[in-house]
């Protein structure tokens, strides 16, 4: 008899689109823009905060990456364990799975990302299954179905697979990399965009009768 335990991961995908022209946020007099969270945003966002602004359980950063690492520290993981009957022993989760930061670097507004850009999913025990998902690049949006995946290295990018916000797409469990490619849209304002994706697996739990 065998259970299975439900986890996910996310990791933050980046990228920087460029135009030949130049551009710069400037504050108010006496403002200042930050990266932000508190206890009901659970999102690194970038907004201006002036005056006297700071409230229980708010955090400002200057960088994007500052917040994500902060962030990233808050979050905790709960694992419930249930007893079927005083003769069977459930075990713990018998796998894991992690996964890198993967970075798009600067592609112009119509472009295509040449190269795979390649995440590594690291695994320990039995994995049953996994599924992938994302969303909306921010911080001036555009969909998430602009990031296309694959198991398969050197693919078109019409030939992989729109990421997709909704259901978890399955991928093999035995997959050890995973390759992502990224279309800009034609007329994207220049700026700094990340998008978080999310991995979805099941573990194996062994039941010792």
């Amino acid at each position: 008899m065998k259970f299975k335990n439900i986890i996910t991961i996310s990791i933050v995908a980046f990228a920087v689109v460029s135009t030949i022209f130049a551009s710069v946020s400037i504050a108010q007099d006496g403002c200042t823009l930050y990266w932000w969270f508190d206890d009901s945003n659970r999102e690194c966002s970038q907004k201006e905060f002036c005056g006297f602004y700071m409230y229980p359980g708010l955090h400002t950063f200057p960088t994007f990456e500052e917040c994500a690492i902060a962030l990233a520290a808050e979050t905790t993981t709960t694992t419930t364990t249930t007893t079927t009957t005083t003769t069977t022993t459930i075990q713990g989760p018998t796998c894991d799975l992690t996964a890198a930061d993967i970075q798009f670097g600067s592609l112009s507004p119509g472009a295509i990302s040449e190269s795979d850009v390649t995440s590594t999913l690291t695994t320990t025990g039995m994995i049953a299954s996994i599924g992938i998902s994302g969303t909306d690049w921010v911080t001036t949006s555009f969909p998430v179905s602009q990031t296309h995946f694959s198991e398969l290295a050197s693919q078109d990018y019409s030939a992989m697979t729109p990421l997709s916000s909704t259901t978890p797409q399955p991928i093999n469990p035995t997959t050890t990399t995973v390759f992502f490619k990224l279309e800009i849209p034609a007329n994207q304002a220049a700026g700094n965009y990340q998008q978080t994706i999310t991995f979805d697996f099941t573990c194996e739990l062994g039941v010792q009768e």
